[in-house]
């Protein structure tokens, strides 16, 4: 992440921008979406792209987050490579993982019925549970 944050700080941000979120799409990505979404990320300011990815990297220990949580926490991976999704299972036992299929890491707006019926169903099940422990 180092040189890709080094190449932000430059005149070709819009390119080191553009070349990072091309690996996130799926084989099965629409190829206009995927425009429309290169082209609208890279019409963002350099320093706010810059202050929003150091940030969410350097400055949040998603680790220590996760390890705390002990809410029912959900997570739709795509299957691209963003995620240690072992580690993840490890640090939060109350971890319910989604997958979605023929999309990349834009699955909510590539396959939006596959997300929100996973988000659905996780909400389902969270306050049935949250229901039943109340209960006992």
């Amino acid at each position: 992440m180092g040189e890709l944050f080094a190449r932000l700080r430059t005149e070709e941000h819009a390119l080191a921008v553009r070349e990072y979120l091309s690996r996130l799409f799926g084989p099965d990505d629409d190829p206009q979406r995927c425009e429309w979404i290169l082209a609208e990320s890279t019409r963002v300011p350099r320093h706010v792209v810059l202050s929003a990815w150091e940030n969410g990297f350097f400055g949040f220990d998603s680790a220590e987050v996760v390890a705390a949580c002990r809410t029912p926490f959900m997570y739709v991976d795509a299957g691209t490579p963003n995620v240690d999704l072992e580690e993840l299972r490890r640090l939060c036992p109350t971890l319910v993982l989604g997958r979605t299929v023929g999309a990349g890491h834009f699955h909510q707006l590539e396959v939006p019925d596959q997300v929100n019926a996973m988000i659905e169903r996780f909400l389902v099940l969270a306050i049935n549970d949250r229901r039943s422990s109340c209960r006992k």
